[in-house]
């Protein structure tokens, strides 16, 4: 059994032990506030990471509606230029006819009136086929500003990708902040239950 120790000594110790204390209350009041700050930090990111995923699911329905316009646009420019062959192929088929009705002066006289309603028609389609010229120029136009709108709202998208990457990183070291803030709460734990078992007489 040790030998008592003088009231001086025991005093000292006392006040050791309480300064100890009172450090290490300190410490674990201060990771308690570091859990804390982290598990709202843990919040703050989730909630960042819902807006971004809303956000690039808008930006994908943008581009499916964008697509859906091109090829809209596609489909008219295919009619466009099946007319402007079908008017090529009139254009043709009315000079073999002139040339057969050249066999008569009656016959020439006949189809002089018919060729001017012809040639009308025939300046008519092609007063149209210039219209429908200008407007495939207008939708050409129109597909390459949708494609540059798409390019720069691909970009973004990238962008956002990248910044998920990294949000997802910061939010997956949470986890393992709290994993050693849990052990680091332990073993003040059990360091405090050991100091007090020492305080006590016959410790």
């Amino acid at each position: 059994m040790p030998a008592p120790q003088p009231p001086a000594a025991q005093n000292v110790a006392g006040q050791q032990m309480e300064i100890k204390l009172a450090a290490q209350q300190g410490d674990i009041q201060q990771l308690l506030m570091e859990n804390q700050r982290l598990a709202a930090t843990h919040v703050a990111l989730r909630q960042e990471l819902a807006a971004a995923q809303g956000e690039i699911q808008r930006l994908k329905n943008a581009v499916g509606e964008k697509d859906q316009v091109i090829r809209g646009l596609m489909d008219t420019k295919a009619k466009l230029e099946a007319d402007l062959r079908g008017a090529d192929t009139l254009r043709k088929e009315l000079q073999v006819a002139r040339q057969e009705l050249q066999g008569t002066r009656g016959e020439i006289q006949a189809l002089t009136s018919r060729r001017q309603a012809e040639e009308a028609a025939r300046m008519a389609q092609h007063q149209q086929a210039q219209q429908q010229q200008q407007l495939l120029a207008q939708q050409q136009q129109q597909m390459q500003q949708q494609q540059a709108k798409i390019q720069q709202q691909a970009a973004q998208i990238g962008q956002m990708n990248q910044d998920l990457n990294r949000m997802h990183a910061d939010v997956q070291q949470v986890p393992k902040l709290r994993q050693e803030m849990d052990a680091l709460t332990q073993e003040l734990a059990l360091a405090s239950g050991c100091l007090l078992w020492d305080a006590l007489p016959g410790g």
